[in-house]
C-alpha cells in the first residue's frame, strides 16, 4: 500500500509538470520499480592542464545524469553530520551527485516516511549512516527498487542466518561500514579513563536505550574494558538525545562534584557550554564519537575535549564509489565474491591537540584524505585499471605521510 501511494503521488507530479508546459530530456524513463539504470555515458579524456585533475575533465561533471542518494540523519546538529555534508559538498562539485538530507530521524515511522519521500524525488539509493528498523531497510529500498548503501547503521553488523539471507540481495550493495567500531571506540574510552584514575563517570549513552546499534555495541564496548581490567568505577547513565529534559538531567549530573569525567555521546557541541555553565573545567571530555571538525578542534586545543575516537567520514564515500560502479554494471568492484562485502573502517584516536590537527588541516583545507583523484580513481568507468583491492587500500590507509604522498602521484 505505502509503494502504491508513492507511485500515485509520483505520478500526480508528473501530470503537474506537464501542465506546467514542463519537458524532460529522458523520452523513455524507466519504470519506478525497475533497476536503476546506468549512466552509460563515457567521461572526456583529462586535458593536461586540467586543475590537478586525473580522472575529470575540468568544469565538466560526471556521469552525465544526476545520480540522487538519500541520506538519512540521527541528528542534523551532529559534528559527524556536519562533517559528512561538508564532503558530500565537495564531491558534488565535480560529480554529478546530489544528496538529499532527512531531517532528525526520531523512530520507524520517520525512516519510512523519508525512504518513501526520497522515492518520489527520484532517488537512486539510500546511504545508511542512520537506521532504527535494522534489516528491514534492505526490504523497503527493495520494494521501490533503490539500493541501499551501508553506512555506519546497525546493518553493518548483520551476522549468521540474516546476512546469509541477504548477502545476494541485488539492492543490498555494502560498502562503508562501522562493524564494530563503536564498540572499540567505547572500549579505548574506558581505557583512557583507567589510566587517568577516574572512578566516577557519567555515561551519556545516545540511543542505546532504545536499541540503536551504534550506541548498544559502544556502550557495551565502554562496560568490558573496565570489567576486562577488573577497574571499580561508579557509571552514571545519561540515555537519550539533548532536548530540554536531556539538559535538564545533564545539568543535575553536572552539580555532582564527585563526577570527575563525562564519556559516550559527549561531543563538545552537547558540552562545552554546560560544563563551562557549571563551573565544571575540571571534568575530563572523553568523546566516544567525533569528526575531524573546527568544533571538536578548537575543544582539543582549549582543553575542553581530552580524548576523542575520530570517523574519517570521508570513508562514507566508499558507498558512493560502489553506487557509482553498480549503476555502470561493473559489479566486480562491488560485489567481487558476489556478495555484499561488510567492510569495517579505521579507528583513530587522538589524546592530544597536535597530531589530531595534521589530520584536521588536511580535511579542512582544498585537500581531504580521500581527495577527488582518489575517488575517481576507485570507479571503473573513469580508471579502466580500478580494482576492489585498490579501493580497500586507499579507505585502510591511516598514515598521513603516505596519504600525501600518493596524492602527490597523481601530478605526475
Amino acid at each position: 500500500m505505502k509503494k502504491l501511494i508513492a507511485l500515485l503521488l509520483a505520478l500526480v507530479m508528473v501530470f503537474a509538470l506537464v501542465a506546467c508546459g514542463q519537458t524532460s530530456g529522458n523520452e523513455n524513463p524507466a519504470a519506478p520499480n525497475d533497476a536503476p539504470a546506468a549512466p552509460n555515458d563515457a567521461p572526456a579524456a583529462p586535458a593536461e592542464d586540467n586543475d590537478g585533475l586525473k580522472y575529470l575533465t575540468a568544469g565538466e561533471k560526471w556521469p552525465a545524469e544526476t545520480v540522487k542518494v538519500g541520506v538519512p540523519l540521527y541528528d542534523t546538529t551532529d559534528s559527524s553530520a556536519i562533517a559528512g555534508k561538508a564532503y558530500f559538498d565537495y564531491l558534488e562539485e565535480y560529480l554529478n551527485i546530489e544528496f538529499v538530507y532527512s531531517e532528525a530521524i526520531a523512530s520507524a515511522e520517520d525512516q519510512i516516511a523519508f525512504v518513501e519521500n526520497c522515492y518520489i524525488s527520484g532517488c537512486q539509493a539510500i546511504m545508511g549512516t542512520y537506521d532504527v528498523i535494522g534489516h528491514t531497510m534492505i526490504d523497503t529500498c527493495a520494494e521501490y527498487g533503490m539500493y541501499y548503501l551501508m553506512g555506519p547503521s546497525n546493518i553493518a553488523r548483520m551476522e549468521g542466518d540474516l546476512y546469509e539471507q541477504y548477502k545476494t540481495n541485488e539492492y543490498w550493495l555494502g560498502g562503508y561500514t562501522q562493524g564494530d567500531l563503536n564498540y572499540f571506540a567505547g572500549y579505548a574510552c574506558a581505557e583512557y579513563l583507567i589510566e587517568q584514575g577516574v572512578k566516577k563517570c557519567c555515561y551519556a549513552s545516545g540511543g542505546a536505550l532504545f536499541g540503536v546499534e551504534m550506541f548498544v555495541r559502544g556502550q557495551e564496548g565502554f562496560y568490558q574494558a573496565f570489567k576486562d581490567a577488573n577497574y571499580e568505577i561508579e557509571i552514571v547513565e545519561l540515555p537519550g538525545f539533548p532536548s530540554d529534559e536531556w539538559f535538564a538531567a545533564q545539568a543535575n549530573i553536572l552539580a555532582d562534584k564527585t563526577v570527575e569525567a563525562v564519556s559516550g555521546l559527549a561531543t563538545p557541541n552537547f558540552w562545552a557550554q554546560p560544563l563551562a555553565n557549571a563551573g565544571r573545567d575540571d571534568i575530563l571530555l572523553v568523546s566516544g564519537s567525533g569528526a575531524f571538525d573546527q568544533t571538536n578542534m578548537t575543544a582539543m586545543e582549549t582543553g575542553v575535549l581530552d580524548f576523542t575516537n575520530f570517523g574519517n567520514v570521508e570513508e562514507q564515500g566508499m558507498c558512493i564509489v560502489m553506487l557509482l560502479n553498480a549503476l555502470n554494471g561493473d559489479m566486480d568492484l562491488v560485489k567481487p565474491n558476489g556478495v555484499v562485502e561488510l567492510i569495517d573502517a579505521n579507528l583513530w584516536v587522538y589524546d592530544n591537540y597536535e597530531e589530531a590537527k595534521a589530520v584536521y588541516d588536511v580535511t579542512s583545507g582544498t585537500e581531504h584524505l580521500v581527495n577527488i583523484n582518489d575517488f575517481c580513481s576507485m570507479i571503473k568507468a573513469l580508471n579502466p585499471e580500478a580494482s576492489f583491492e585498490g579501493m580497500l587500500k586507499i579507505y585502510g590507509e591511516t598514515d598521513l605521510d603516505a596519504i600525501l604522498a600518493r596524492h602527490q602521484s597523481y601530478l605526475g
